[in-house]
């Protein structure tokens, strides 16, 4: 089943008055490839390619000033293959609630929670490690509570949106606002992304479509992993030509062996020297892509 033609009928139709009192019309033609096609479908096509319009949504294309009012599908009951979409437009100002009726006009309705979690941590809330008396770390590392706050944002929209295959599990790449609060670079996360079915409201059809973001105090990126292993880079000239390659590291027994768990390295590739909590490196990666939020709604 599918929309297989769809284009303006020409001729169009307009009843001035006054400025602000002026009504017109357009009107579209369809054919579809089944009897079975219904007037949601053909409608929802219209609005997936950007030819129809949305009641209360929708400028008139030609006629300044002229807001869609009505969208009315018809069946051709002698061709039912065979579509008229008429779209009423007035120049007429929108009364108070008049505009409210379209479910696509209703605000964004933004709902904030905190989610608690255990946390096993090294250093504390100043940056200093965590460690024994002996200056060690403790084995199991110490764990926390922890909580982050989440927000859970949902509005009606005409289509499914084009980019959310793009913005699973992606990080905010610029600062934003919502619900006034400020949000710093890379400390939102798209947790949750939901779509409903294809909802109809007297005559609106629309989606639901509602998001999670999960805030990170400390940022969702750089990801930092502790630089430690059990073999070391080991360059050596061949032939006068630098050859690098990985070894174990030995420990300080008599023979040497190979170790039996992770050491800590110094970032290049080799065995740290002085190594302990305060001499630690970690190193930095980028494992979130990276979007503009500003496309999503509720997002100032």
């Amino acid at each position: 089943m599918a929309v297989i033609k769809i284009g303006l009928r020409p001729g169009q139709e307009l009843e001035y008055q006054r400025p602000r009192d002026s009504t017109s019309s357009l009107t579209w033609l369809a054919v579809t490839n089944n009897n079975l096609d219904t007037s949601a479908q053909v409608y929802q096509h219209g609005l997936d390619i950007g030819l129809l319009p949305l009641p209360y949504i929708s400028p008139h294309p030609f006629l300044t000033g002229h807001l869609c009012r009505s969208v009315r599908v018809r069946q051709d009951t002698g061709a039912p293959r065979s579509w008229t979409i008429e779209a009423s437009y007035s120049s007429a100002p929108v009364e108070d609630g008049e505009a409210e009726e379209n479910p696509l006009n209703r605000p964004a309705k933004i709902q904030w929670r905190s989610n608690q979690y255990r946390q096993a941590i090294s250093e504390d809330i100043d940056g200093r490690a965590l460690l024994n008396s002996a200056g060690d770390w403790f084995d199991p590392p110490v764990e926390v509570d922890r909580s982050r706050w989440t927000a859970t944002i949902s509005k009606n929209v005409a289509t499914v949106p084009t980019y959310i295959l793009d913005y699973a599990d992606a990080i905010n790449n610029n600062s934003f606002s919502i619900s006034g609060i400020p949000v710093e670079q890379y400390t939102a996360k798209i947790q949750d992304i939901s779509i409903s079915e294809l909802k109809i409201e007297k005559e609106y059809l629309y989606y639901e479509f509602s998001y999670t973001l999960e805030f990170r105090r400390e940022k969702w990126q750089p990801f930092k992993v502790l630089d430690q292993g059990m073999r070391r880079k080991v360059t050596k000239t061949v032939n006068n030509e630098s050859v690098t390659h990985l070894e174990h590291i030995m420990d300080l027994s008599k023979p040497p062996r190979p170790v039996t768990s992770p050491v800590l390295l110094d970032l290049q590739g080799d065995k740290l020297n002085n190594p302990g909590p305060n001499t630690a490196r970690f190193r930095q990666f980028s494992v979130y892509y990276a979007r503009s939020f500003s496309v999503l709604p509720g997002i100032n």
